[in-house]
C-alpha cells in the first residue's frame, strides 16, 4: 500500500454494528515524510543521532495508519524502543522507561486527551530535560540547556498569563523541545512537546514571541480544532490574536500593536505572491485536492487575527474575552468549521445582547 491508499479491514461476520473491536495492523513504513533522520554531525553534540517528526498537515499517513483529518482526533499509546543512550519524547505522557536489553531502552506513552493525528509527535536524540516553574519545562541538547534555560525563564509567567486570560490549561506539564537547526518551522504546537527552533534562542528573549504563540495553541488549535485545513485560520487567526493580546498585557499595547502592523505587511506580501484573486489569499481557500502546504501562509494568521479584532470592536475587549472563553467551552475538544464559529457567535450575542 501507498500513503493516502485506502485500508479495508474484513471483520468476523460475528461483529455487528455498534460493538467494539480491537483490530492489530502490522505494517512497514517507506518514504515517511513526516520524519526527519539526522546524523551525529547535525547535532550539537555531534557524537549521537538524532530524529524528529513533523506531521501537520497531512504527513502523520506516512508513519501511522490512520484517518489523517483534522475532523478526527483520537487517543493514542506507544511503544518506543531506542538505542540506551538516546531519549525518546512524545506529544503524550510518558508512563514508563525501561531497559528493552543491554544496548535499548523502551519507551511508553499515552495521551489521554484526544487530538487530531497531525499533532502526533516523536523526538529522539541526546536530550535532557530542566523544569522552568510549576508546570513548564525545556527540553534540548545538553549543549544547549543553559542557553535555552535562560531565553526562557519566563515561560510560567506566558503560560499562567494565557490560562487568565482564556480558561484552565488542561494538558498538564507544559514542555518546549529546542531543535538541531534543521527544524524547518519557527514552531509547532504538538501538545506537552512544544517544537522549537533554536533561531528563537538568541540571547536577549526578542524570539520568544514564537513560544507564547505556541502555548495559546494549547486552547485554539489544540483543544478547539479546525475541522479541515480550508479553515485553518480557526487555529492560526485565533491564535496570533491570543497571542498578541497576552503580549499587550506583559509588554504594553504598543508592544502588541506594532506586531500587528509588521503582520499587516506581511499579509500583503503573501497576497501578491499568491494573487489578489486567488483564493489562498483569502481565509477560506478552496484546495480543490491540492495539498494543504501550498495554501499555508500569512494569510489565515494575520486575516484571522484581523476578522476576531474586528468582532473585539464590536463588543470591547472585556466582553471579547468573555466570547473566547464561551467559545472555547462551547467547542471544547471539538473540530469545528467557520460555520460553527458563527453559530458559537450567534448564540453568544444572544446570550448578552443589553446586559
Amino acid at each position: 500500500m501507498y500513503s493516502g491508499d485506502c485500508l479495508v479491514i474484513a471483520l468476523d461476520l460475528n461483529a455487528t454494528l455498534g460493538e467494539q473491536v480491537s483490530v492489530q495492523v502490522v505494517y512497514e513504513a517507506e518514504g515517511v515524510m513526516a520524519m526527519s533522520w539526522l546524523n551525529a554531525n547535525q547535532t550539537s553534540g555531534g557524537q549521537l543521532p538524532y530524529a524528529y517528526s513533523q506531521c501537520e498537515d497531512v504527513n502523520c499517513r506516512t508513519i501511522v495508519p490512520v484517518q489523517d483529518t483534522p475532523s478526527n482526533k483520537v487517543t493514542y499509546s506507544a511503544r518506543v524502543q531506542a538505542m540506551k543512550e538516546l531519549s525518546v519524547k512524545m506529544s503524550a505522557n510518558e508512563t514508563l522507561v525501561q531497559p528493552a536489553d543491554p544496548d535499548n531502552n523502551e519507551a511508553y506513552f499515552w495521551c489521554e486527551i484526544p487530538i487530531p493525528n497531525y499533532l502526533m509527535a516523536i523526538a529522539v536524540g541526546h536530550l535532557e530535560y530542566r523544569s522552568l516553574g510549576r508546570n513548564v519545562g525545556v527540553i534540548t541538547e545538553p549543549e544547549q540547556m543553559d542557553k535555552c534555560f535562560n531565553e526562557l525563564t519566563d515561560m510560567q509567567v506566558w503560560l499562567d498569563t494565557i490560562e487568565n486570560y482564556l480558561t484552565p490549561y488542561i494538558w498538564g506539564n507544559y514542555t518546549i523541545l529546542i531543535l538541531p537547526p534543521s527544524f524547518p518551522m519557527g514552531g509547532m504546537e504538538n501538545p506537552l512537546l512544544t517544537f522549537a527552533s533554536p533561531t528563537i534562542i538568541v540571547g536577549d528573549k526578542s524570539q520568544v514571541y514564537v513560544a507564547t504563540h505556541e502555548m495559546a495553541h494549547s486552547w485554539t488549535g489544540n483543544t478547539v480544532t479546525c475541522q479541515n485545513w480550508e479553515d485553518f485560520w480557526l487555529n492560526e487567526g485565533f491564535t496570533v490574536f491570543v497571542e498578541r493580546h497576552v503580549s499587550g498585557i506583559l509588554y504594553g499595547n504598543d508592544f502588541a500593536l506594532v506586531e500587528a502592523q509588521l503582520g499587516n505587511t506581511s499579509l500583503w506580501n503573501a497576497m501578491v505572491d499568491y494573487d489578489l484573486l486567488s483564493s489562498y489569499s483569502s481565509i477560506h481557500p478552496v484546495l480543490k485536492g491540492d495539498n494543504p502546504d501550498h495554501s499555508f501562509s500569512e494569510v489565515p494568521y494575520e486575516k484571522g487575527f484581523q476578522l476576531l479584532w474586528y468582532m473585539q470592536n464590536l463588543l470591547g475587549n472585556e466582553t471579547m474575552q468573555e466570547f473566547l472563553q464561551y467559545y472555547i467551552n462551547e467547542n471544547f475538544e471539538k473540530s469545528i468549521t467557520a460555520l460553527d464559529l458563527e453559530r458559537t457567535w450567534q448564540n453568544f450575542v444572544g446570550e448578552n445582547a443589553g446586559k
